[in-house]
């Protein structure tokens, strides 16, 4: 690990060990993210993980049928991070205790640009992405048993996991403000775990009250209101 991006870390509040994490899933021409939001993806009948690539630290990246335990005190990492934050709570029921979206970090670093891993790579100048075109329709046992079809799998998944590592020390130097950057990225992704909604019903009608009651005081001031108002009540039956 980069003793300055450790130091970042821990400056922050965060675990100076990182994991990268990229989970690899099925899809097909109906059943894809572009045709679905997350969670009815994640919850279809027809999802199926292929596998994950993931990165801890600096050892060699692997790629591996079943997720990684990711321990409590390590720092997950990835790109598009809540997608993956998604799938672990809402398949596995693990929700990590410190997590960055380097898909956030390049919103933050570079508002400018377009943000998917692929741009953000070519804007940094490193390898490009791989594509995902040749896995449409593979199924768990198919990759599996298919030494071609995994080695293809396992170069593009680590490629991203690579890739998404080199991204997170390259952005991550750039944040003015870790502590509260960081932690809003945390919150950010931790929202799409643990979605909540909470209605108070007590401060809506009092926003609603004080909303009419300022719209009532403009338009008072305005003649044709008045006019208007009172030529609706004069046409009006008794």
């Amino acid at each position: 690990m980069d003793p300055h991006i450790a130091r970042i870390l821990i400056a922050a509040g965060f675990p100076p060990k990182v994991m990268v994490l990229d989970y690899e899933t099925f899809f097909d021409a109906d059943y894809s993210l572009k045709k679905m939001t997350a969670p009815q993806y994640i919850a279809d009948e027809r999802f199926e993980l292929l596998g994950t690539a993931w990165k801890l630290g600096d050892a060699p990246t692997t790629f591996t049928p079943t997720g990684p335990m990711v321990p409590g005190n390590v720092t997950l990492v990835g790109h598009n991070l809540g997608f993956d934050a998604m799938l672990m709570a809402m398949r596995y029921g693990v929700r990590p205790n410190y997590m960055i979206d380097t898909l956030s970090l390049a919103r933050y670093v570079l508002p400018k640009h377009k943000v998917g891993l692929a741009d953000v790579a070519k804007k940094l100048g490193l390898p490009a992405k791989g594509d995902t075109k040749q896995f449409k329709g593979l199924r768990f046992d198919e990759l599996w048993a298919d030494p071609d079809k995994l080695a293809a799998m396992r170069g593009y998944a680590c490629g991203d996991a690579d890739l998404t590592h080199q991204v997170f020390h390259l952005l991550l130097p750039e944040i003015d403000n870790p502590a509260i950057e960081l932690r809003l990225i945390h919150h950010t992704t931790t929202l799409a775990t643990t979605p909540v909604l909470r209605w108070d019903r007590g401060g809506a009608a009092d926003l609603r009250g004080r909303m009419l009651a300022e719209q009532d005081a403009v338009l008072d001031q305005v003649s044709w209101v008045h006019e208007t108002h009172a030529a609706v009540q004069h046409s009006q039956p008794a």
